[in-house]
């Protein structure tokens, strides 16, 4: 087995293959990351003084923070609703379908203003709280 690229020189282990990510490239992989629920974590801490960067991790806290809550307001209502009539519970059922609807399409709507180069807050929940400065 050869162990040679085509130059002759032996190949670089994975972590030393030289991948060149422009600057531009690196803040939209960070902008994206923001929107999938905690990873908004990885381009806080990557990139704090970029401000596109930060005001995508500004929305994507914003969602999970929302998201968060919500469903622990659905839960809380879903015990009540079945303590009263177990048949009840199927609303909660009802309401985390409609959750999830909610989040994938802040998500991808998030992520639509990232390809677009675009720094627009979130419909109705984007301008809640203001997380980074």
């Amino acid at each position: 087995m050869d162990h040679n690229n085509r130059e002759g020189k032996p190949f670089n282990s994975f972590n030393e293959q030289n991948f060149n990510f422009s600057q531009f490239q690196k803040q939209t992989i960070y902008c994206v990351l923001a929107y999938v629920y905690i990873l908004w974590i990885v381009g806080l801490l990557a990139e704090k003084d970029n401000e596109t960067v930060k005001f995508h991790v500004n929305q994507g806290i914003i969602l999970s923070a929302v998201s968060f809550f919500s469903l622990i307001i659905i839960n809380v209502l879903s015990n009540f609703l079945y303590s009263i009539a177990p048949i009840l519970a199927s609303v909660s059922a009802l309401l985390e379908i409609l959750w999830l609807i909610f989040y994938v399409i802040f998500t991808f709507w998030g992520i639509k203003n990232v390809i677009k180069q675009e720094n627009k807050p979130l419909p109705v929940i984007g301008s809640l709280f203001n997380f980074v400065k």
